[in-house]
């Protein structure tokens, strides 16, 4: 039987908190997700719409003055603007309107999500809902950013996860997409035996970085049709798929993932003249999950596959096709 040997309960807001997505106008500052209490049940909230705000405040310490830097620029702001705060307190995080100069909430921020475009070449559309990082004390962690970043580790740091389960305790409310919209879990780290290249992060070189998408069909197991994770969707709304065990195994066959790797700007074509702060590379599945791989961080992401790339290296403008709706997640689990 497989051992849980790690457990993320989303039962306060110290650990809700060390969660973060990227939604439209956080790019610079990734903003924390919040926790809500739905059917009695205490979990992380993933709150989506296709609402562009007038202002984002997402507070660079992490999210603790995400509410005092919306109330502080309140004068650059008209009555009638609409600003989405994503404070670490779940009372203040939601969606405002600003009303005789003072921001009134109206409920949870239901933002459209920022386009992640390292990886056009294999995925487009692609929004990272929910992330947290696996070790504390990796470079990339802590070159991220000191206040979004450095606390928010909810994974467990174990390098050799070959055979692993991740389980996450899920639940779709309300929730709609398009038939090629699918959910993934998105894994990544630093492989060994890899040279640094370049003269990013200041002179030690670019960082090797795998990215990878697991082929678990999440949107599938939570009422989408179990189609797989390559096959359009059956349905395109689920009312409400109650709560849902989701096993995302860290297998070690090649069948179970597709390499994410990235743009030309990004993969490490410039050789010696590379400037990034990291690169992105190809490796075999069993590498991936083995102790070859300094785990780095995991994300749930939505996404649509790439049957014709976009252009490298740039922000193409494309069609938008949002899941609206609510992803609550109420435990994540490492079994071994």
């Amino acid at each position: 039987m497989p051992t849980v040997y790690h457990t993320s309960l989303m039962a306060t807001d110290a650990e809700t908190n060390k969660y973060f997505s990227t939604p439209i106008g956080t790019l610079a500052t990734p903003a924390v997700l919040t926790r809500a209490t739905f059917d009695g049940t205490s979990a992380l909230q993933i709150a989506l719409g296709d609402e562009t705000p007038d202002g984002s405040f997402a507070g660079a310490d992490g999210g603790a003055s995400g509410y005092s830097d919306m109330v502080a620029n309140a004068g650059s702001y008209t009555d009638g603007d609409i600003a989405f705060c994503y404070d670490i307190d779940p009372a203040k995080h939601g969606r405002y309107v600003l009303a005789s100069g003072t921001w009134v909430r109206t409920g949870p921020a239901r933002p459209l999500y920022e386009d992640d475009n390292n990886h056009l070449n294999v995925v487009k559309n692609l929004n990272l809902l929910m992330q947290t990082f696996f070790d504390t004390g990796h470079p990339v962690a802590a070159n991220d950013g000191a206040g979004p970043f450095v606390d928010k580790v909810a994974y467990p740091n174990v390098t050799d996860m070959t055979d692993h389960i991740m389980r996450l305790t899920m639940r779709a409310v309300d929730l709609s997409f398009s038939k090629t919209a699918k959910l993934g879990m998105h894994l990544q780290g630093q492989l060994s035996g890899v040279p640094r290249i370049g003269s990013g992060n200041s002179g030690d070189g670019a960082f090797p970085l795998v990215n990878a998408m697991n082929h678990t069909d999440i949107l599938g197991k939570l009422g989408a049709g179990n189609a797989g994770i390559y096959a359009h969707n059956t349905v395109q709304y689920i009312a409400d798929s109650g709560w849902v065990e989701v096993d995302i195994p860290f297998s070690a066959s090649d069948t179970m993932w597709t390499m994410m790797l990235g743009n030309t700007d990004k993969d490490a074509h410039e050789g010696a003249s590379y400037s990034q702060a990291l690169h992105y590379i190809g490796t075999s599945a069993d590498r991936l999950v083995g102790a070859d791989l300094a785990k780095v961080n995991a994300y749930l992401c939505a996404f649509d596959w790439v049957t014709t790339p976009g252009t490298p290296g740039t922000n193409t403008p494309r069609p938008r096709t949002e899941m609206k709706g609510d992803i609550y997640v109420s435990k994540i689990e490492f079994l071994s």
